[in-house]
């Protein structure tokens, strides 16, 4: 009990005789943001036909549209 405690990670395994994996394909962030473009749109199309229908304000989409087609949606 008089030992002094050393401690020590654990060792890597021995190198394995298998197949060397395939790198990894990164995630392509050009699809997910044409998803997102297309998803944006498309809730700003049916928020507009909402504000046709007069079932929704108009300045519920105004941070996301341009004054000047703001005041063209509003007519």
């Amino acid at each position: 009990m008089t030992a002094p405690l050393v401690l020590s990670r654990p060792r890597r395994a021995a190198h394995r005789a298998s197949v060397p994996r395939p790198p990894t394909t990164p995630v392509e962030p050009i699809a997910d943001d044409a998803d997102r473009i297309a998803a944006t749109a498309t809730s700003l199309a049916v928020a507009c036909l909402e504000i046709f229908a007069g079932v929704r304000r108009s300045e519920s989409i105004g941070r996301w549209v341009d004054a000047e087609l703001l005041a063209k949606i509003d007519r």
